[in-house]
């Protein structure tokens, strides 16, 4: 392992000098690129045979074969978790580079867990939102003052600490390489282990307080990015599944219909409608839209999204094998506004199981990394479709829908808006 270390960090000395240039000519630069590149794999190479056991999400080799396809406005930065290091791999259009932090995948999974309790203590303990047909938001009466200073004992106890966790991640997993990111606007995220459980969004920036989505859109990719993409892509119609009987999600009913206003042919399905045999008669649709429960089980063959639960029907919800097999195909977008349908695993630290499935349907897929506020999620959903059909990139989006609930003080925590994780293709519909 040590020896490996040092190789990688020989490979950083070469990467940065690539990046630099060593001359003015662009044939030098595209030659001393190419030398990185070629540095870049062998160090890789080498680290992977003195460590078999290591869990690459995707092997950081392969990332040179996505670096043709990254434009001078984005970046794919990749994580590798060992038993006490954690290796950034950041490839933009004119650099590789390597970084690496002394923390292991023990403390890694601390802090992350540290930021999920805490949020999810902060949705049980603190607060709720609720649709007023006036304002958009009401506050719950017997619920404590939203107007949190950080001087208050409920803040110093449950907020404060996610905060930090918050700011320490991002000094850990963006600072190393973010003097690469000049210019960028879009970084393509390829997770690993706990970091499949972290909204990297609401990373928190140590001196400028910001948020990591309020400088970049954000996209995550997986091992199926570097397979050929979906072609002949199906220019249907928007087709959208919400509140189904006994899901008891009242928002969802509102989400659903809010995208038909945006797009008026949406086809919605609600109620009692929104059966398991429904969607398996929809042979095409350009995007599909799922607003209801969704539930990561043991074993994940069981795992489902909810669907209607009628008299007589034994088996209402779908499956995650059943996900292989609808007849809609070559979609642009799969959107699951629904719980916990990032996931991999019951514990998480793996690539969801949805979106894995998923992705072998649409370019894109759109999950939540934990139960999800029915109103916020509604707001956001609106709001994120709104920028589709404005003629926004996918990526960039979300991320409006993302700042428009961050900047409003009731749900600027990102507890409201941060769950929801964009896979795939961040590109135009």
């Amino acid at each position: 392992a040590a020896t490996a270390e040092k190789r990688i960090h020989a490979l950083l000395n070469n990467t940065e000098q690539a990046k630099s240039g060593s001359g003015n000519q662009t044939g030098e630069k595209t030659a001393s690129l190419g030398l990185a590149r070629q540095q870049y794999a062998l160090a890789i190479k080498r680290l992977e045979t003195e460590q078999p056991g290591l869990r690459f999400t995707v092997r950081p080799v392969d990332l040179l074969k996505l670096q043709t396809t990254v434009s001078p406005q984005e970046a794919i930065i990749s994580y590798l978790i060992t038993s006490g290091k954690l290796y950034i791999f950041i490839v933009t259009r004119t650099s590789v580079a390597v970084r690496t932090v002394d923390i292991g995948e023990n403390e890694l999974l601390k802090q992350v867990t540290q930021i999920r309790t805490g949020l999810h203590e902060f949705a049980n303990n603190f607060y709720s939102i609720s649709m007023d047909p006036e304002t958009g938001f009401e506050e719950e009466k017997e619920r404590p003052d939203l107007r949190t200073p950080d001087t208050s004992a409920y803040y110093k106890k449950i907020l404060a600490p996610v905060n930090i966790a918050l700011t320490d991640l991002y000094k850990t997993l963006i600072t190393p390489g973010e003097d690469l990111l000049k210019g960028v606007q879009t970084i393509k995220i390829i997770p690993n282990g706990e970091l499949f459980l972290l909204p990297f969004g609401a990373l928190i920036h140590t001196d400028s307080k910001q948020f990591l989505i309020e400088k970049y859109n954000i996209v995550y990719l997986t091992a199926g990015d570097l397979i050929s993409p979906l072609t002949n892509l199906n220019t249907g119609s928007v087709v959208a599944f919400g509140n189904p009987s006994e899901a008891d999600l009242e928002g969802a009913s509102v989400e659903v219909k809010a995208i038909q206003k945006v797009y008026p042919g949406t086809i919605i399905y609600t109620d009692a409608a929104a059966t398991k045999e429904r969607l398996f008669k929809i042979s095409s649709a350009k995007i599909l839209h799922f607003a209801t429960h969704g539930h990561i089980l043991s074993p994940l063959e069981s795992s489902n999204i909810q669907l209607a639960h009628l008299p007589g029907i034994k088996d209402p919800d779908l499956t995650y094998g059943e996900i292989y097999a609808l007849p809609a195909e070559a979609m642009e977008m799969v959107v699951l506004s629904a719980c916990q349908t990032a996931l991999g695993t019951v514990s998480g630290t793996e690539i969801g199981v949805f979106i894995e499935a998923f992705r072998t349907k649409a370019k894109t897929v759109v999950a939540s990394l934990w139960s999800v506020d029915d109103m916020a999620t509604g707001i956001l959903m609106t709001e994120f479709y709104k920028g589709l059909h404005a003629g926004k990139i996918r990526a960039s989006a979300m991320r409006d829908a993302q700042l428009k609930l961050i900047r409003d003080k009731r749900t600027k925590n990102p507890l409201f808006w941060s769950a929801f994780v964009l896979y795939g293709d961040g590109g135009k519909l």
